[in-house]
């Protein structure tokens, strides 16, 4: 592979991620930054002419071939030609957007797929080359190009699809809860168009899938939708260089239920931010099936800009009645130097020609060689019909590993681990060739000898991917065998949070969240010690005993946590003091390069004191209470004695700002409204005020009210005007004449002065009673009521 090519995994994390390595289906190859950048300068221009494209050119089907490699060894990962055409046509409706994938939405982008039936020296193909080889897995950093070595059409005149029995690959979720997630598939993109490395790599149980779709996406110039997150401060450069698929934070915007996760969606030339788009092939969600316009006009603006030598070729159409089949069979076996196999073809052809690594040899029926050497040895065989015909001819290339005297196979027991942590490497050798020879091992890592065991431990000392190798020798033979990948991840780094103190005297606690950034979970235990003082500085006391967090934190999550204090703790200094990752048994004042002092190890101990200002808190409302006009507007202000933040409720009434020191309130009935102030250090005070209601009119009655005690219409009570100056007597009466409650000499608007519904301390049913009262006015006049009033429960 080309140096001018490098790996890029896109992850910030398909489908929220629950459980252990869920199978996700992107990474991508990029190519040649100096031409992805030319690229990306191309698009936004044509884009920015605001320029439609021609209609006609925009209803134009594009054709492009595509040839599928099936690497295998003759295992499952070997698919049959129907899987194949299977996934093909899951493919086309993909781009389509038809079959299963029209759901109501998306568009088709008039682009389709066609199997090549023509292969580069013009003999007729399938499209589909079977390929034998003991190549177990792909490592996309270590052995991408080796795979593409076995077999490689014009890139710029094929679509490559290699299918693979596995790719290693795991990518990390930065999320809460989340774990690794593992492709199963990649891609370049048009930069990398006419490389050697120019193509789509899929695993083959993924094939028929959504992956084929999403990887073509790729190779056609789709970025994933949350590519760059929230950055938006030009849709055709950032993020997904799309227009019309709104930024996006999160790998997943979720089937059900998708939110909005970014608020620069306006910069799009969208009206109001958007929901994440859920439905989409360039996410990593479960429920894909559509592209976007703008998605389309993308890859149609590369195909005819970048990869518009695909257009020119005409490799899909089957110019032979009668083509051969030149498929062949051999011993499935470790082969060794001297060994004579026989390669047979599975269907008899009037001519034909076998080939080993590139040098006519034979053709005879069968081919019987004998491998000189060790080393991979390609096989082909080019079945003719007769009379000749090119393009009726078929070519098989198969490979064969030959061993001088061992084979070579090594096993890791994990393949993330946390730096420093010990990782068991172990071999498993095939001897081909017996002999006298001792075998030796040599293992590994860097291109530098670390170890002769037949198996070992090692530990890395930095992060990142990591490659181990192991050379057997026997005698004078050498084999190297495969590579194993080893992620080693950073040390965990945590962070603590105090978010407050309790400002009930008798609970004496403090609460604190800690995080932990790392990527293994930290278990319970982790020490946390809180102080008077800041003990870098000051003559800082420990407060209390030590606290041992009583719950593990998963690998980037926050959790919170609650800590007794002393009973005889006063918070009587500035600022209250917690270091986490500390048993308190350090001398103070002491420096955090002191650390670790316990079992936790990090990566970073600058950052683990957190402090927390001791402000007391009076809050005052004001006025205390008052009288309004029912329906009017009055102004509360909230006065406290240090900064806080405030929350006004109110069981009935509206308030036209609930958190500002400053409010608008109204209401049409009695109530009261309630200030709550919040301290920078979690404590909380609240202040009440009483809201009496007075009416425009003389007296108004309600007909019925709902005494159960939500805080609403809960007693039955009597409204009056700024004119009356009291109730001079009040009954009521159930429907056998009984007195249920009775008043005399009160005041109106006071539903402390009404009517609760009960009788004789027991709450009544519902059912209608009568009302009598008296008015006394303030010009002295009088003026009795009546009526009826509906007790509902």
């Amino acid at each position: 592979m080309k140096a001018v090519f490098f790996f890029v995994l896109i992850i910030i994390v398909s489908i929220p991620v629950r459980a252990q390595q869920q199978k996700i289906y992107s990474c991508f190859v990029e190519g040649d930054s100096f031409a992805s950048n030319k690229i990306t300068r191309q698009w936004a221009a044509f884009q920015k002419t605001g320029i439609k494209p021609d209609k006609n050119l925009d209803e134009q089907v594009f054709v492009l071939p595509v040839v599928f490699h099936i690497i295998h060894q003759n295992g499952v990962e070997n698919l049959s030609d129907a899987e194949v055409m299977q996934a093909l046509q899951t493919l086309n409706d993909g781009f389509a957007n038809a079959g299963f994938y029209d759901q109501g939405s998306g568009i088709n982008t008039n682009i389709t797929f066609c199997l090549a039936h023509i292969d580069p020296a013009m003999n007729y193909t399938t499209g589909i080359n079977h390929v034998f080889a003991d190549f177990p897995k792909v490592i996309p950093p270590i052995n991408d190009g080796f795979l593409k070595s076995f077999i490689d059409w014009d890139p710029t005149k094929y679509i490559n699809i290699w299918v693979v029995k596995d790719i290693q690959l795991t990518i990390e979720v930065n999320t809460c809860g989340g774990s690794d997630l593992d492709a199963v598939g990649y891609a370049t993109l048009p930069s990398s168009h006419g490389s050697s490395a120019d193509g789509i790599v899929l695993e083959g149980g993924s094939l028929n899938s959504t992956a084929i779709v999403h990887e073509m996406g790729h190779y056609l110039g789709l970025y994933h939708t949350f590519e760059g997150e929230c950055i938006n401060n030009d849709c055709t450069t950032d993020g997904d260089q799309v227009c019309d698929t709104p930024p996006q934070s999160q790998i997943d915007a979720g089937c059900a239920n998708p939110k909005n996760s970014c608020n620069t969606d306006i910069q799009s030339g969208f009206s109001t931010d958007q929901n994440d788009i859920p439905f989409n092939f360039m996410d990593y969600t479960a429920c894909a099936h559509n592209f976007t316009p703008g998605q389309k006009d993308r890859m149609r603006f590369m195909i005819t800009n970048v990869r518009n030598s695909l257009l020119a070729q005409n490799v899909c159409a089957v110019n032979c009645n009668n083509p051969q089949d030149a498929s062949f069979s051999f011993p499935d076996m470790d082969y060794k130097i001297g060994d004579n196999i026989t390669f047979t073809p599975i269907s008899a052809s009037p001519s034909q020609e076998w080939s080993v690594n590139g040098n006519f040899i034979s053709s005879s029926a069968n081919l019987d060689y004998i491998f000189p050497g060790q080393g991979w040895f390609k096989i082909e065989l080019l079945a003719k019909p007769s009379p000749d015909d090119a393009q009726c001819r078929n070519k098989q290339v198969n490979y064969v590993h030959v061993y001088c005297a061992v084979k070579a196979r090594i096993s890791v027991d994990k393949i993330k681990v946390a730096l420093n942590e010990s990782v068991h490497f172990s071999s498993d050798i095939t001897i081909v060739r017996n002999g006298p020879e001792s075998v030796t091992y040599s293992w590994y890592y860097n291109n530098t000898l670390f170890s002769n065991s037949p198996s070992t431990d090692f530990a890395f000392q930095t992060s990142g991917n990591k490659s181990i190798y192991l050379v057997i020798k026997k005698g004078s033979c050498t084999d190297t065998s495969n590579y194993e990948l080893v992620d080693v991840k950073p040390l965990p780094d945590y962070k603590i949070t105090l978010e407050g103190i309790s400002c009930d005297p008798s609970l004496k606690k403090i609460q604190f969240s800690i995080c932990n950034e790392g990527f293994f979970p930290v278990p319970p235990g982790l020490p946390v010690s809180i102080y008077s003082d800041n003990p870098t500085t000051g003559n800082a006391q420990l407060i209390g005993s030590v606290y041992a967090t009583d719950a593990p934190i998963d690998k980037f999550c926050c959790k919170s946590f609650q800590a007794d204090l002393p009973s005889n703790f006063q918070l009587t200094g500035k600022f209250i003091y917690a270091v986490v990752n500390d048993n308190g048994t350090l001398s103070r004042p002491y420096s955090f390069s002191q650390f670790p002092n316990t079992q936790f190890g990090e990566s970073d101990y600058t950052n683990n004191l957190d402090s927390l200002k001791n402000d007391g808190l009076i809050l005052t409302i004001s006025p205390k209470d008052t009288v309004i006009l029912s329906g009017s507007t009055f102004a509360f202000t909230a006065i406290t004695n240090n900064p806080a933040t405030i929350k006004w409720t109110s069981q009935r009434g509206t308030f036209n700002c609930d958190t500002c020191a400053v409010t608008n309130f109204s209401a049409d009935l009695y109530t009261k409204v309630i200030a709550t102030a919040t301290s920078g250090v979690g404590c909380t005070v609240s202040d009440t005020a009483v809201v009496k209601i007075y009416i425009s009119d003389d007296i108004r009655v309600p007909n019925a009210f709902t005494p159960n005690q939500d805080g609403l219409n809960d007693i039955f009570y009597v409204l009056g005007g700024e004119n009356v100056a009291r109730i001079n007597s009040m009954g009521i009466y159930n429907r056998l004449g009984q007195k249920v409650f009775g008043k005399t000499n009160f005041q109106p608007n006071d539903p402390s002065q009404g009517w609760d519904g009960t009788f004789k301390g027991k709450g009544l049913s519902t059912q209608i009673f009568v009302y009598y009262f008296t008015a006394e006015f303030i010009n002295g006049s009088k003026k009795a009521y009546k009526g009826i009033v509906t007790l509902i429960r």
